[in-house]
């Protein structure tokens, strides 16, 4: 379901998700903003939605494997070793990982949270 007020960031977002991901687009987008109010700004260049104004998370949508790539603010070491999803190093501090499937949300929220305290 949508929040009640969506920012101009977050629909964007939400409007270019492809079908097979739109359900997988909008929960984790929903859950995040239960914990955060941010508004994901769109970078043409990267294709890469960046949270403001704390950049700790971004996501890209990938439509050829139907997944969404994120990358968290925080070493692969920092974060819980997670059974679903594998966390692997990215640009500088970061690290990124994808989702394709509803049941990996949960955990995906968990880390997306643990990059926030970093």
């Amino acid at each position: 379901e949508q929040p009640s007020f969506v920012n101009q960031g977050d629909k964007k977002f939400l409007d270019n998700l492809p079908d097979e991901i739109s359900e997988l687009g909008h929960m984790l987008l929903s859950e995040v903003r239960k914990f955060f109010r941010g508004e994901l700004k769109y970078y043409t260049r990267s294709g890469k939605y960046v949270e403001t104004p704390d950049n700790f998370w971004t996501v890209r949508i990938q439509p050829r494997d139907k997944s969404l790539r994120i990358t968290v603010r925080g070493f692969p070491e920092f974060f819980n070793k997670s059974s679903n999803i594998e966390i692997k190093g990215d640009m500088s501090s970061y690290s990124a990982f994808k989702i394709f499937t509803m049941r990996q949300i949960p955990e995906a929220i968990a880390i997306i949270r643990q990059a926030s305290s970093k």
